[in-house]
């Protein structure tokens, strides 16, 4: 095995922990890994006002999250599955959409992303499906139904379910 495919192996094992953990707390949680190639777009369209490498120093939720998950892994990288398995637990919680990129960086925490009109279903399932357009969403119900939506290979406007549990 290559190192890389480990490092994506041991990054899935720690999200599917982490999802498992939030289900079984009944909290509701969501989680977004985008795919290398789109995560500027996600950054700048979707998530502007939560990016964590974006400099605000009036944004003091934003200051409070960078120097918890800093604490917590211990460098500047804020490595998701890398971070104490109750803290990312807690971080996925939180209102709003967790996002990390494909190597488990964490661009924003508790993000209020930004989705087109029309939905007819809750904001939660609304935004991890609008985030699954980049890579994968995976949205946990506060009842702890676990759903992760994608794109349709053949048709990649097409979002759908790529699995759920109950």
């Amino acid at each position: 095995m290559h190192v890389e495919d480990a490092i994506k192996k041991s990054i899935a094992k720690e999200i599917y922990l982490s999802i498992l953990d939030v289900s079984f707390s009944h909290t509701g949680g969501s989680i977004a890994i985008i795919d290398k190639e789109y995560t500027e777009k996600v950054k700048n369209e979707y998530i502007f006002r939560d990016d964590l490498d974006r400099v605000d120093q009036k944004d003091e939720k934003k200051q409070i999250l960078k120097r918890l998950i800093e604490a917590g892994v211990g460098n500047e990288y804020r490595l998701f599955h890398i971070l104490d398995r109750k803290l990312r637990q807690d971080l996925l919680s939180l209102d709003g959409a967790t996002v990390i990129d494909s190597y488990g960086k964490i661009l924003s925490i508790g993000s209020i992303v930004k989705i087109s009109g029309g939905s007819d279903e809750g904001g939660r399932t609304a935004a991890t499906k609008q985030l699954a357009c980049y890579g994968l969403g995976i949205k946990v119900s506060e009842d702890g139904h676990i759903t992760a939506y994608g794109r349709n290979k053949d048709e990649p406007s097409y979002i759908e379910k790529v699995f759920t549990l109950f």
